[in-house]
C-alpha cells in the first residue's frame, strides 16, 4: 500500500497556492520517520518547519542562526527524503490566473478552489505514475494536513471522481505531544514552502538563481506543474468546463 503526503503553501491572498508533497509505501514511510526523529533528537528540536526554521522562531530561535548549521541541518533533511521516498509531486497555481480564467469559464464548479483544484491534480499525477510503474491498482491513501482551509471542497471533488477519501493529520504537534505529529507531513511542508518562495521569486522577476535546498529537492524523481494562466484554459477546454454565461 503506498500513502501520500502532501501539504500547502499560500493562500489566495498570495502569488500562488502550492500543494506538493511526496508518495512511499508504508514500510518505506516507517523507515523515513525513525531516521527523521534521529535527525530532529539530535539537533534538539522537536519538529521541523519551514516558516519557522526561516524566520528562526519557536522551536528554531536559539543558536540557529548559524548558517553552516542552517545549510547542513536542510541538506541532512533532503538526503532523508531521497533515501526513502518513491516520487514527489507538486501542483501549482498562480492564483491571479485562477481568478481571471474563473470569470472566463465555470471553473470552480468543477474543481473547488484553488487548494482543492492543486490537491486533485497531484492525485491526478500519481494515478498517472501508478500506471507507468505497473503499479496500477495499487491502493493509495492520500493524508493532508489537518490545518488547511478548503477541506470540504476536497472531499467532494475525491468522492465525486472515485477516489479514497482523503486523511486529515497534524505536522506540528498538538499540545506538546510530539509522538502525534507526521513527520512525512513536515516533509511536504518543507517542499511546498521551497515552491511557493521559488514561484513568487520567479513571478516577481526576481529569481536570480536557485536555492541549494530546492536544487536538493529536486533530486528526487519528481512531477513539478505549474499553471499559470493558458494551462489553466487549457485544463477548462480539455475538461469540456463550459464558458460563463454574460448577463
Amino acid at each position: 500500500m503506498f500513502l501520500a503526503y502532501f501539504d500547502k503553501s499560500g493562500d489566495v491572498d498570495q502569488v500562488a497556492t502550492v500543494v506538493g508533497g511526496y508518495l512511499a509505501t508504508v514500510t518505506e514511510w516507517e523507515r523515513f520517520d525513525v531516521d527523521w526523529r534521529l535527525l530532529l533528537a539530535k539537533e534538539g528540536v522537536p519538529y521541523f518547519h519551514m516558516k519557522e526554521f526561516v524566520a528562526c522562531r519557536g522551536v528554531f530561535s536559539t543558536g540557529w542562526d548559524n548558517e553552516t548549521r542552517r545549510s547542513r541541518f536542510l541538506s541532512q533533511l533532503c538526503e532523508i527524503i531521497a533515501a526513502h521516498v518513491r516520487h514527489s509531486f507538486s501542483w501549482i497555481v498562480i492564483n491571479k490566473a485562477f481568478n481571471e480564467v474563473e470569470q472566463e469559464y465555470e471553473l470552480s464548479f468543477r474543481v473547488g478552489n484553488q487548494y482543492s483544484f492543486c490537491a486533485r491534480g497531484c492525485a491526478a499525477k500519481i494515478r498517472d505514475w501508478l500506471n507507468d510503474n505497473e503499479c496500477k491498482g495499487r491502493p493509495v491513501e492520500y493524508i493532508f494536513e489537518s490545518g488547511d482551509r478548503g477541506r470540504g471542497f476536497l472531499d467532494s471533488i475525491f468522492e465525486r471522481d472515485g477516489l479514497p477519501k482523503p486523511q486529515y493529520r497534524a505536522k506540528l504537534p498538538p499540545s506538546g505531544r510530539e509522538a502525534q505529529i507526521s513527520t512525512p507531513l513536515q516533509a511536504a511542508d518543507f517542499l511546498s514552502w521551497e515552491h511557493q518562495k521559488h514561484v513568487r521569486l520567479y513571478e516577481l522577476n526576481q529569481l536570480l538563481r536557485l536555492r541549494k535546498s530546492f536544487s536538493a529537492l529536486d533530486r528526487v524523481p519528481n512531477k513539478w506543474i505549474l499553471n499559470e494562466k493558458s494551462e489553466l484554459v487549457q485544463f477548462c477546454k480539455n475538461a469540456s468546463i463550459p464558458h460563463r454565461v454574460s448577463p
